[in-house]
């Protein structure tokens, strides 16, 4: 047997012994996180009755018509602490340091519960007792189902198969990023066949904005400006356009792809102001010779080399795009030309 099939066991093992679970995704949640924790959550129903999904935030718009994201609960301490101390298993999906679930980090880090990270992001911090991390794969997704498909007592339900096909699907891109292996394209391929339904969860997905966001979209588009002679777009979301459009930060999931459709532009920046926690969420992406992650790092952030993210409080938008712009400098883009 060797090492990768024995984490996977060793895993499915925990969960089926474990009496009380808890599944955690990161703030923000995206497809990959809800996704995942939908698939692990249907898959530990199977063998456990007492399961709770805590996130820090509310489930995306777009991923609500996923089954089983009316079991998924925002995290509130006076009701879920009794929970949180009595769990004998807590998974961490799709993040790797507590910093990624702001709140719920400190009285998670407290219980004696076993914790079991599984996610695909760099820089792992030592928070769990098994970690199952592989920076090469396509998602967290892809991950969960590499454990659930390796347990021959798992039944692959339609939900479990929507759920990590919508993690997949949305953390690859739509299958566009560099991620997108053939193994990728053989696991898709598998949940075709158990049933996933391509169009409909594209559709679901990505084709479901209201005019407001269009909307948004518009004021964000007409206002971009590009640096590092055109290899730079920048985008900026004010706290303005969201009153404008009578929008929040939920609806700006997927502008930031936007940013490197242009001709000739390497590095796309997304700067949204998030007046309620008096900090400005940057949103990083790039073509694959640039290490983005490089800079997300610089900024206290983190993430992949090709999308990644941080967060800076008690600064303005400006600021904060000079900060962004003095970190884009070094990376010396001219070589990429």
């Amino acid at each position: 047997m060797n090492s990768n099939n024995t984490i996977l066991n060793d895993i499915a093992k925990k969960i089926k012994i474990s009496q009380n679970i808890l599944i955690i995704t990161h703030s923000n949640p995206d497809g990959d996180g809800i996704g995942s924790m939908l698939a692990m959550y249907f898959y530990a129903s199977q063998f456990c009755e007492k399961i709770k999904c805590l996130i820090v935030d509310e489930v995306p718009k777009n991923l609500k018509f996923l089954s089983g994201t009316d079991k998924i609960e925002k995290f509130n301490s006076q009701k879920h602490t009794s929970f949180l101390k009595k769990s004998d298993l807590i998974l961490f999906l799709d993040f790797n340091d507590l910093t990624r679930i702001r709140e719920l980090g400190t009285p998670v880090a407290e219980t004696s519960a076993y914790k079991i990270m599984i996610d695909h992001h760099p820089d792992t911090k030592d928070i769990a007792h098994i970690t199952y991390v592989n920076t090469h794969a396509s998602s967290t997704g892809e991950l969960v189902w590499n454990i659930i498909s390796n347990d021959i007592e798992a039944k692959l339900n339609i939900n479990i198969v929507n759920a990590l096909y919508a993690a997949i699907m949305t953390d690859t891109g739509s299958f566009r990023f560099s991620s997108t292996t053939a193994k990728v394209h053989e696991i898709i391929a598998q949940l075709i066949d158990l049933g996933a339904d391509p169009y409909l969860l594209y559709d679901k997905i990505y084709n479901q904005s209201s005019i407001n966001v269009v909307r948004l979209l518009g004021l964000v588009l007409s206002e971009l400006k590009l640096f590092e002679s055109g290899k730079v777009c920048i985008m900026q979301i004010s706290e303005d356009m969201f009153r404008k459009t009578n929008t929040t930060t939920k609806d700006t999931e997927f502008i930031v792809e936007r940013t490197l459709g242009i001709e000739g532009v390497l590095v796309g920046i997304l700067l949204t102001e998030v007046k309620e926690r008096n900090e400005i969420k940057i949103s990083l992406r790039s073509k694959r010779e640039v290490e983005i992650n490089k800079v997300a790092n610089n900024l206290g952030g983190g993430g992949h080399r090709n999308a990644s993210g941080a967060n800076i409080k008690n600064v303005t938008l400006e600021n904060a795009t000079e900060m962004v712009l003095r970190q884009i400098s070094k990376l010396n883009l001219a070589k990429n030309l």
